[in-house]
């Protein structure tokens, strides 16, 4: 069974959560990334973010973005016990991605 929320769309295994932050224990700047994929059957969260980028330093930005959500995986793995990691999506604004 499906059950879908504004910004949650959850079932047994999978929980997705969009536009919502990420409660934490300790004070982290970054906790909000658009998307949050939480499996609970293998045990890992995925953060995406999503942007467009002015210019062409899209691998440049990808870094950036995921030197940002470090912290907040870091918090993921000790709070939710789970493996965690950052999906970064960027794209230039002259259409170019990695």
């Amino acid at each position: 069974m499906v059950r879908i929320h504004k910004s949650v769309c959850e079932n047994e295994d999978v929980t997705v959560f969009w536009n919502q932050g990420v409660h934490r224990d300790r004070e982290i700047t970054a906790n909000r990334p658009d998307i949050i994929i939480k499996n609970k059957k293998v045990k890992i969260c995925v953060l995406i973010d999503v942007a467009v980028h002015a210019d062409t330093s899209v691998t440049q930005k990808e870094a950036e973005k995921k030197l940002q959500y470090k912290g907040l995986c870091v918090e993921i793995q000790r709070k939710w016990n789970m493996n965690c990691m950052v999906i970064p999506v960027i794209t230039g604004a002259t259409a170019m991605v990695t």
